[in-house]
C-alpha cells in the first residue's frame, strides 16, 4: 500500500508529464482504430454485401454445348465448387404461368432446384407439386406462397396441352432471384422437356416417343462457386476444361484484394504504433523515475519493501496505460460520431468506421498486454536495485 500510495503522490505532483505521457501513447492507438475500423465498417461491409447475392458466385457457361454425364462429373471434381445442376436439354425452358383459373397468363422460364442451391437461402428445394417462383412473378400473377398456379406448354406451338397444376411455395426475393423464373424440381423439367420433344410422359398420362431412346445431354448448367474466394480459380478451371466461363471475377477480386490490403495495413500499422506506444510508455517512466532514483534509494535504507518500490513503479506505469486505453476509446468514438454522419451517404451498411463491442475489447487486451509487458520490465529493473548502489549512482 505504501508503493501505491508513492506513486499516486508522483501523479498527482506532475500532472503535465503524465497528460503528455498518455496523449503520447493514445496519438499511438488511435490510428490503428480508425483504420481498423474503416476496414470493419467500410471494406468488410462491402464483401459482406457482396457475400449475400449469390450471383457473385454464379459461374455462367457460354455458347453452344452439349454436356454429358462426365462433363458434369468432371465439373463437381473441381477444387472450390459449390453447386452444380444441369439445366435443360435447350438453351432455356419457357412455360406459360396462370393462376389456378387461368387468368394473368404470361411467360415464365424453368430452372432445377435441388438441396444445396444458393438461391434458396433458408428455404427448402421444391418438393413433388411445389414450385418456387420469383417476387417479379408472384407480383405479375398476384399470388403469395399457398396459392395455386398452372403451368403449361404446347408440342411446337400445336395440340396437345400439356397443364400442369402446382402450389406456390415461398417467393424468392428479387435480389435472389430476378425475372420472371420458377424453381422446381428437376424430374419435372425433364417431364416437359420429353413433352415439348414428342416423347412420352407417363407420369402425366401423355403417349409419345420412348423417352428410352432420347440422348441425355444438357445445353448449360447451374454453376456456383464455394464462396467468393473461389470463384476466380473455378472460372480459371472450367476454361481449362474447354468451356467458356464467366463470372463476376473482376468486381469479386478486387473487393477481396481491397479486404486483404487492408487487413495488412492494419496489422501493419497496429504492430509499428504498439511498438511505439511501448517506446512513449517506457520514455515517460524513464523520465519520470530517474530523478528519483535517490529518493527510491532511501526509500529502501529506510525499511522499504522490494514490493513497495515494485507497486510504486507498476502502479504508475499502468495508470498511465489504463488512461491511454480510455482516452483511445473516447477519441474513436468521437471519431466515428464525427465521420459516419459526413460519409453515411456512401456506407455499405450502417456505417463507414465501426467496431463492435468485441473488437473494441481485444484492442483494449492487446494494448493492455503491451502495457503490462513494459510495466513488468521496467518494474523489474527498479525492483533489483541494490539502495546502496542506486544512492551511489544518484550521488
Amino acid at each position: 500500500m505504501t508503493g501505491l500510495f508513492l506513486g499516486y503522490c508522483m501523479l498527482s505532483r506532475r500532472p503535465g508529464a503524465i497528460l503528455l505521457a498518455v496523449f503520447a501513447i493514445s496519438a499511438c492507438i488511435l490510428p490503428t482504430l480508425i483504420v481498423w475500423g474503416i476496414k470493419t465498417g467500410y471494406i468488410e461491409a462491402l464483401v459482406d454485401q457482396l457475400r449475400l447475392d449469390p450471383t457473385n458466385v454464379e459461374i455462367r457457361l457460354r455458347g453452344d454445348r452439349a454436356l454429358t454425364a462426365g462433363d458434369f462429373d468432371a465439373i463437381r471434381s473441381l477444387a472450390g465448387i459449390g453447386y452444380v445442376e444441369p439445366t435443360t436439354r435447350g438453351l432455356s425452358l419457357r412455360v406459360f404461368v396462370s393462376r389456378a383459373d387461368g387468368s394473368r397468363r404470361t411467360e415464365g422460364s424453368l430452372l432445377p432446384s435441388t438441396p444445396g442451391d444458393p438461391l434458396l437461402e433458408r428455404f427448402a428445394p421444391p418438393a413433388e407439386g411445389e414450385v418456387l417462383i420469383s417476387a417479379d412473378l408472384a407480383t405479375q400473377l398476384g399470388v403469395a406462397p399457398g396459392d395455386p398456379i398452372e403451368i403449361a406448354t404446347r408440342r411446337d406451338g400445336v395440340d396437345p396441352l400439356m397443364r400442369i397444376a402446382l402450389v406456390v411455395g415461398p417467393v424468392v426475393p428479387r435480389a435472389r432471384l430476378a425475372g420472371q423464373r420458377l424453381l422446381v424440381a428437376p424430374d419435372l423439367i425433364v417431364a416437359v422437356e420429353n413433352f415439348v420433344e414428342g416423347y412420352g410422359v407417363p407420369r402425366f398420362r401423355i403417349a409419345g416417343r420412348d423417352p428410352s431412346e432420347q440422348e441425355r445431354a444438357f445445353a448449360s448448367a447451374r454453376i456456383y462457386a464455394r464462396d467468393l474466394e473461389a470463384v476466380e480459380a473455378v472460372t480459371e478451371q472450367l476454361n481449362a476444361l474447354g468451356h467458356r466461363a464467366e463470372a463476376n471475377v473482376a468486381m469479386v477480386s478486387f473487393a477481396l484484394r481491397l479486404n486483404r490490403a487492408a487487413a495488412l495495413l492494419t496489422l501493419l500499422l497496429g504492430t509499428v504504433l504498439t511498438v511505439g506506444s511501448c517506446i512513449s510508455l517506457w520514455g515517460a517512466l524513464s523520465l519520470g523515475f530517474l530523478p528519483l532514483q535517490r529518493h527510491i534509494a532511501l526509500l529502501r535504507l529506510m525499511g522499504g519493501t522490494k514490493c513497495d518500490v515494485a507497486s510504486m513503479v507498476f502502479g504508475q506505469a499502468v495508470g498511465i496505460g489504463c488512461a491511454a486505453i480510455l482516452l483511445s476509446g473516447a477519441g474513436f468514438i468521437a471519431v466515428a460520431a464525427l465521420i459516419n454522419p459526413l460519409l453515411g451517404h456512401v456506407a455499405i451498411g450502417s456505417s463507414v468506421v465501426f467496431l463492435s463491442e468485441r473488437q473494441l475489447a481485444a484492442a483494449a487486451a492487446a494494448t493492455a498486454g503491451a502495457v503490462l509487458l513494459v510495466a513488468g520490465v521496467f518494474t523489474i529493473r527498479y525492483w533489483t536495485l541494490a539502495p546502496t548502489g542506486a544512492l551511489r549512482d544518484a550521488l
